[in-house]
């Protein structure tokens, strides 16, 4: 039996891990509102981190959503997706984009990603 939850060994936790994929990502891929860097792990599983900023996300409440929808769709395609680190950013400002929009271009992202690696 598979498991689809986002335990801690699935989430990017340190400054140290958020920096090697920043500095050198080894994918980066691009929709409307979203960007994904991407490291190779070396691990058995994907980890996901996230960097939403205030300043494209002015309301708690939005940035709440955003991170929300980052989560499931990550969660329940997690099987799918090969051993990298990955950091999702907001390139633009997206408070009023509504939250199907949102899952749209996370699976988006996620089609790219795995598109990529076939």
């Amino acid at each position: 039996m598979s498991t689809t939850g986002f335990s801690r060994k699935l989430r990017l936790l340190d400054q140290e891990s958020y920096s090697l994929v920043f500095k050198q990502p080894d994918l980066r891929l691009n929709s409307t509102h979203l960007l994904l860097l991407a490291k190779k792990n070396g691990l058995t599983h994907p980890r996901l981190g996230l960097a939403i900023s205030k300043k494209r996300a002015p309301l708690a409440t939005s940035r709440n959503v955003i991170k929300r929808q980052a989560r499931e769709v990550f969660r329940t395609h997690q099987h799918e997706i090969p051993c990298y680190d990955m950091i999702f950013l907001l390139r633009k400002n997206i408070s009023k984009t509504n939250s199907k929009k949102i899952r749209s271009e996370y699976l988006s992202i996620f089609e790219q990603l795995l598109a990529k690696q076939r």
